[in-house]
């Protein structure tokens, strides 16, 4: 249903099959790479307070308090670094003016990066 869907919405675009299956795979690979990014962002960050990379180099995501920041936290972090790199890396950049190192997306979530060693 939701093929038939999108093939309706694609075909709406283009009178062709093949630029509406285009689309359509386009569209849904889209949509995937956001899926798998939500998770890897959000999901190790709730649960572990790092991403593998933030392992490797033994940084750590808190809030102030420094306790666990959970799933809602996770995200809200994720659509900030979603919005930092909509603003062309700016909001990365924040990370060498501010006093504590945060990002756009930490600043937004209430969250602080720190080295951790386990």
């Amino acid at each position: 249903m939701l093929v038939d869907l999108s093939a309706r919405i694609g075909g709406m675009v283009s009178s062709a099959p093949e630029a509406a299956l285009e689309w359509l795979s386009t569209t849904a690979t889209s949509l995937l790479v956001v899926l798998i990014a939500l998770c890897y962002f959000t999901l190790f960050v709730e649960m572990r307070g790092q991403t593998p990379g933030k392992m490797l180099l033994g940084l750590k995501v808190v809030r102030a308090d420094g306790k666990a920041i959970g799933f809602g936290r996770a995200l809200v972090r994720w659509v900030g670094q979603c919005l930092s790199l909509l603003l062309l890396g700016l909001g990365f950049l924040m990370v060498a003016f501010t006093g504590r190192k945060q990002g756009l997306h930490d600043k937004i979530a209430g969250t602080y990066v720190i080295r951790h060693s386990s």
